[in-house]
């Protein structure tokens, strides 16, 4: 299991969150990459981006400005200040009817 996959020793199961049962939650980090959209097959970089501003402008905004909904699966947008530099945290909705 990687680092991102894993919890130190000392956690105990209330900090890591507990599932039904005492059972440790699973939880993923995964990294994006942001890109200017052309076709299916061909995807640029985009320029640098003042993203402190950008995440600014994004923090505090209701929830329904910060989801995304496509074919496939819903995310929500939240922007996380960590050691005094903003941050954007994508989660997934997993179970939409629950």
């Amino acid at each position: 299991m990687d680092s991102a996959h894993t919890k130190d020793e000392g956690e105990s199961m209330a900090q890591v969150g507990a599932g039904p049962a005492g059972k440790a939650r699973e939880r993923t980090i995964n990294f994006y990459q942001i890109v200017k959209f052309k076709n299916q097959s061909v995807n640029k970089r985009m320029k640098h981006a003042d993203w402190q501003s950008i995440l600014k402008a994004i923090e505090g905004k209701p929830l329904k400005t910060r989801l995304v909904t496509s074919a496939t699966r819903t995310l929500i947008g939240e922007v996380l200040s960590v050691d005094g530099e903003l941050h954007l945290k994508l989660m997934v909705v997993r179970d939409q009817d629950a």
